[in-house]
């Protein structure tokens, strides 16, 4: 059977937020493992950024992972993971399963 025919389109989004003292942070998302998006924040430090992950997926259990680089920050966090189209559950803040 082609593998292919087996996978899900899922739309997966999470929150990043981040507070920094002097320059703006950057940061990657990964997929199990795959990186989606390597970002510098740009705009105002009380603000987040929502970040969208577009997956032909297998069914399975994905992890999200958002690892801060570089520059010193006070706080940096990827929470509420929403699963916006596609057969999938949200199991955590950084995990969901497609069906």
């Amino acid at each position: 059977m082609n593998q292919d025919i087996d996978k899900k389109f899922v739309i997966v989004t999470i929150d990043v937020h981040c507070e920094w003292l002097s320059h703006s942070p950057e940061y990657r998302v990964f997929v199990n493992g795959e990186m989606f998006a390597d970002r510098t924040f740009r705009w105002d430090k009380n603000t987040y950024l929502q970040e969208v992950m577009c997956l032909e997926a297998s069914a399975g259990i994905y992890t999200v992972n958002v690892e801060c680089l570089g520059k010193p920050v006070l706080n940096f966090s990827a929470e509420n993971l929403q699963i916006e189209k596609g057969k999938a559950r949200k199991l955590s803040d950084t995990e969901f399963e497609v069906h």
